[in-house]
């Protein structure tokens, strides 16, 4: 029996992962991305790139199509939060994190975006 998406992902908290219970990602979109240009805040990722927001749907279906790099940091916009997507070694971590935090993130980085 194969490994689906959904088993690959672990979750920062039971909160998170109850956001992504229902999802589907054969009815979601997937987003292309971009390289951060330099190192930045998530505000003025969010104030300078423009990314769109995303949905749960919409990010499980840009891991499932293997669009996201396993050497960074692969950032997505929700309505109330930023989601950090990192691969682990057997699998993605999903963390969120609050827009107006002041953590930086680093030009190797991705953040990912409807056209």
């Amino acid at each position: 029996m194969a490994v689906t998406t959904k088993e690959l992902i672990r979750y920062s908290d039971s909160a998170l992962e109850a956001r992504f219970a229902s999802a589907d990602p054969a009815t979601g979109k997937v987003l292309w991305s971009r390289t951060l240009p330099r190192s930045m805040t998530l505000l003025e990722i969010r104030s300078e790139l423009k990314p769109t927001i995303g949905t749960e749907t919409d990010i499980l279906a840009t891991i499932e199509s293997g669009g996201l790099s396993k050497k960074g940091v692969n950032l997505f916009y929700l309505q109330n939060c930023a989601l950090l997507v990192r691969w682990y070694g057997v699998g993605w971590y999903v963390g969120a994190y609050s827009v107006g935090g002041p953590r930086r993130w680093g030009a190797e980085h991705r953040v990912f975006s409807r056209k």
